[in-house]
């Protein structure tokens, strides 16, 4: 929240650790958050796997791609505090492609 608001750190967790007090869980990626949030006063913590299962995944080939390696990909929310500038400002050399799907539409497009 400090990237996009001004206010003391303590007042943003208290408005997140409000905001998540009713639910059933928070689910933490790694102990130390969980220390963390639990240092912050935060309650229900439970840990979240976001592990692959290899019995069910199984990858191409490299080769089958077709296209050149190493292929960079940004997965994820557009949000200020992902920094995704930085990203797209890296001198990546490989294969590149940039979608968006905005919500309203729900059509992917090219970003510039």
């Amino acid at each position: 929240m400090r990237a996009r608001v001004r206010v003391p750190v303590a007042w943003s967790y208290a408005f997140v650790r409000r905001f998540h007090a009713p639910s059933s869980a928070v689910l933490v990626v790694a102990q130390s958050i969980r220390d963390e949030l639990t240092q912050r006063g935060f309650k229900n913590l439970v840990p979240w796997s976001r592990g692959v299962d290899i019995a069910a995944f199984r990858p191409r080939p490299r080769t089958a791609a077709g296209e050149p390696r190493p292929i960079w990909l940004y997965a994820g929310r557009v949000a200020i505090e992902k920094n995704i500038k930085a990203f797209l400002a890296l001198d990546l050399r490989a294969a590149n492609g940039w979608w968006r799907r905005p919500a309203a539409q729900g059509a992917e497009t090219p970003l510039p």
